[in-house]
């Protein structure tokens, strides 16, 4: 099993059917408008991909948080599909390379959409709990 998240620069909502809305538009009728493109997306990756490598020759093993590599290149969209048990730390660190974006997060499992630098309580607080 796994979950999905997504996350994006612009246009910055606070209303999940809206995200919804926004990612079925950008991979289902493969309409790329909906995200705005931004050079912050693309850094995010490249830090995400740093920390957690999505491709077995940089070091994607079946110990990887992700359930399906590799991550698609995009400077509108980072779609990542993780495994459910993944520890919380990993959650947390791609809340905090999105935050350091400025990007927004769709979780559509809560469903939940938020800025990361407004991110709910980390995963790890959450499991001291």
């Amino acid at each position: 099993m796994s979950m999905d998240l997504f996350l994006w620069k612009a246009p910055v909502i606070d209303d999940e059917d809206e995200a919804r809305e926004l990612v079925d538009r950008y991979l289902e009728q493969d309409d790329k408008s909906a995200f705005e493109p931004s050079d912050d997306v693309a850094r995010a990756l490249d830090a995400i991909r740093r920390r957690y490598p999505d491709d077995p020759e940089g070091g994607a093993e079946r110990s990887a948080p992700w359930s399906s590599w590799p991550i698609p290149d995009s400077d509108r969209l980072i779609e990542l599909n993780i495994r459910w048990s993944v520890d919380g730390k990993v959650l947390d660190d791609i809340v905090a390379i999105a935050a350091e974006h400025d990007l927004v997060i769709y979780d559509p499992q809560g469903p939940d959409v938020y800025r990361a630098k407004d991110a709910p309580v980390s995963q790890l607080d959450e499991k001291a709990t």
